[in-house]
């Protein structure tokens, strides 16, 4: 599983760097604050599922109950960019601050993380 930073925005523009995505198996990870968005692109060759695992599923909600949170979850065909997130960290972050990301094929894949 490989780190991923998050690049700062500016005014005047950024430049993106793009980190080739992970084995499907291990997926990567990035230090999420709750403001970072996930630019995934693809020349995978065919549609590949992106997938952020919630870490924390169940919450009790004195209103609504107990509720449940999915995997955020998107399809990226070939030759496209898609935007995901932000993700809220009480739901996305592991015990260490992580968020995680995993594609079902990696070839072809790559992610960059950018600071809100």
């Amino acid at each position: 599983m490989a780190e991923i930073t998050a690049q700062n925005k500016a005014e005047s523009g950024v430049t993106l760097t793009f980190t080739s995505a992970s084995s499907a198996a291990t997926g990567d990870k990035w230090s999420n604050s709750g403001n970072e968005l996930l630019l995934i692109k693809s020349s995978a060759g065919e549609s590949v599922t992106i997938t952020v695992t919630a870490q924390t599923t169940n919450a009790s909600n004195e209103q609504y109950g107990t509720l449940t949170k999915s995997n955020a979850t998107d399809s990226i065909a070939n030759g496209e960019v898609i935007m995901m997130g932000p993700f809220p960290t009480q739901a996305y972050n592991d015990s260490d601050g992580y968020a995680h990301v995993t594609t079902s094929s990696y070839s072809g894949i790559s992610i960059a993380v950018i600071q809100l």
